[in-house]
């Protein structure tokens, strides 16, 4: 697969995952079943996320120009994404790609100054960190995923307000009446990846 191709794959998968959280931010008392579409639609958003950062980080190993045509130095220049991720891998079963830190420091091993996927990770890291550890919360029931999800859902509460029991309320929940679902915020920020990486 080419880059251009799995940036259009990250729009059109955007697109349809704004069209079920539009769907699940209409109803003023969220069901049981829309706390659990909130949870999928997170799972997606995550997986889509660390699906492009993955991809763009093994392109930026095989090519010496970023799509903005700007120069990459890497340590790494490898034939093909295949050849780059067994190598990255160096003997490990996988990469986490999901994880904004470790991607941030594997970059600086790799690229001059992380170029150009510390950019990326950097702009939106706290957005990046936040769907991680709801996703993580929603499939672990562990303290540490737990104290990671309550972090993070700080974010999209009022202060004073009780992090909810679930991920799903916290999705579907409005800080204030006139802002968006903490989903949609969420998506917002994340949607946005495939036009920075355009124009890094």
């Amino acid at each position: 697969m080419t880059l251009n191709k799995e940036l259009k794959n990250f729009d059109a998968s955007c697109a349809h995952l704004l069209e079920r959280i539009d769907s699940v931010s209409k109803s003023e008392n969220p069901s049981v079943d829309d706390e659990f579409i909130a949870e999928a639609i997170a799972f997606r958003m995550f997986r889509n996320q660390e699906r492009l950062i993955r991809n763009f980080f093994l392109d930026c190993c095989v090519k010496t120009r970023s799509p903005a045509k700007k120069p990459i130095k890497s340590k790494l220049r490898c034939k093909d994404w295949e050849t780059a991720e067994e190598i990255l891998k160096a003997g490990n079963k996988f990469l986490d790609w999901g994880n904004a830190n470790s991607t941030r420091n594997l970059a600086n091993l790799v690229f001059l100054n992380g170029y150009p996927i510390n950019d990326l990770i950097t702009i939106k890291q706290s957005f990046l960190i936040d769907l991680a550890r709801i996703r993580n919360f929603v499939a672990h029931d562990s303290k540490e995923a737990h104290a990671g999800f309550s972090k993070s859902a700080r974010n999209y509460l009022k202060t004073g307000e009780h992090v909810p029991s679930t991920a799903g309320k916290l999705l579907l929940h409005r800080r204030r009446p006139t802002e968006h679902i903490a989903i949609r915020r969420l998506f917002d920020e994340i949607a946005q990846l495939s036009g920075i990486v355009r124009a890094l």
